[in-house]
C-alpha cells in the first residue's frame, strides 16, 4: 500500500507510515524546504527513508502516483482535486478540512469511486491544525471594510440570540463549522472584552464588502446589530443557526463531502442526495 502524506513538518508522521508500511511506500510533501531538509534528517537518523519532497503539497506528487492512501495533516479548504486523481479506486483520502468562517476544521475520509473520477465520505471530529499554505488568503483588514464614521445607511436591529449561540460551548463546539457551511464566503472574529461583554464582526469576501457588528453586554441582554452593504451577513447567520436547530443541531459527524478530480466540492447532510446547504443557497 502506497501513502502519500502532506504535510511533513518534523517528519513525525512520515516516520510512523515509513514504519508501518516501509520507507518505499511513503511520500511526503512540505511545502517549507528548510523544514522538509530537517525532516529528512531526522528520518535518517532513525533510520527510515522515505521519499521526502519540498513542494506545493495540493499538486500531489504525480510521479509517485497512483497511491492507496493520501493523508493530510495541515487543514485544506478544498480537497484537491489532483489528490483525487492521483489515488486508485477504492483508495482513502484523509483531510482536515474547513471553511474561512472559523478555524474549525473536520476531518473527512473520502473514498475514490471505482471510476476514479470522484471520492465522497464523512466528516469526523473537530480538530485544530495548520492551514496549508497558499491558497487560504489574507485576513480581511477592517479598515477596507468599515470607514469612520460609520455611513448611515448601516442597519441596525437587535437579535435575541445571545454570543453562546454564536460560539457554542464545550471543548468543540459545532456552530462555527455549520455556519462555514451555511454562510458562504464569510469569515468572523469574536471578542471578550474584560468587562463580560462580547464584541462579533463578520466579513464578506466578495466585492461587495458587506459588514456586519453584533455586540453583547456583559448581563445577557439582547445582542446590538449593525450591517452594512449588499448582504446583510448577521441575517443570515440567525437563519443558519435557526435551520442547524430545526435539524436538530447536527454534529460535524453528520455531515459529509463529494469530490471531483476538477475540483468541484459538494457538502452534504446525511446522505449524498441532501446537498449543502439546502435551504441557504
Amino acid at each position: 500500500m502506497r501513502v502519500l502524506h502532506v504535510g511533513t513538518d518534523t517528519g513525525w508522521v512520515a516516520g510512523l507510515l515509513a514504519h508501518r508500511r516501509g520507507s518505499a511506500c511513503v511520500v511526503s510533501v512540505e511545502a517549507d524546504g528548510r523544514v522538509s531538509d530537517a525532516a529528512r534528517r531526522r528520518l535518517h537518523a532513525a533510520g527510515l527513508r522515505p521519499t521526502v519532497l519540498h513542494g506545493d503539497g495540493t499538486a500531489g506528487d504525480p510521479v509517485g502516483a497512483p497511491f492507496d492512501r493520501v493523508m493530510a495533516t495541515c487543514g485544506v479548504r478544498s480537497v484537491p482535486g489532483a489528490w483525487v486523481e492521483q489515488v486508485r479506486p477504492g483508495g482513502v483520502i484523509l483531510a482536515p478540512w474547513g471553511t474561512p468562517f472559523s478555524g474549525q476544521r473536520a476531518p473527512v475520509k473520502l473514498v475514490v469511486g471505482c471510476e476514479g473520477r470522484s471520492a465522497r465520505g464523512d466528516f469526523l471530529r473537530l480538530p485544530e491544525l495548520m492551514r496549508v499554505r497558499g491558497p487560504s488568503g489574507p485576513w480581511p483588514r477592517h479598515a477596507v471594510y468599515v470607514r469612520e464614521p460609520w455611513p448611515v445607511s448601516v442597519r441596525r436591529t437587535r437579535t435575541p440570540l445571545g454570543a453562546a449561540d454564536l460560539t457554542g460551548r464545550g471543548p468543540y463546539p459545532v456552530q462555527g463549522f455549520v455556519l462555514g457551511l451555511t454562510v458562504p464566503a464569510t469569515t468572523h472574529s469574536v471578542r471578550r472584552l474584560t468587562d463580560g461583554s462580547v464584541v462579533s464582526w463578520f466579513y464578506s469576501l466578495g466585492r461587495d464588502r458587506s459588514w456586519a457588528r453584533v455586540s453583547w453586554a456583559g448581563d445577557g441582554g439582547p445582542g446590538v446589530v449593525c450591517q452594512w452593504g449588499g448582504r446583510s451577513l448577521w441575517d443570515e447567520v440567525e437563519e443558519a443557526l435557526g435551520w442547524w436547530e430545526s435539524e436538530k443541531r447536527p454534529s460535524a459527524d453528520c455531515f459529509g463531502l463529494t469530490v471531483g478530480v476538477d475540483g468541484s466540492q459538494a457538502v452534504w447532510l446525511d446522505e449524498p442526495r441532501h446537498t449543502m446547504p439546502p435551504v441557504l443557497h
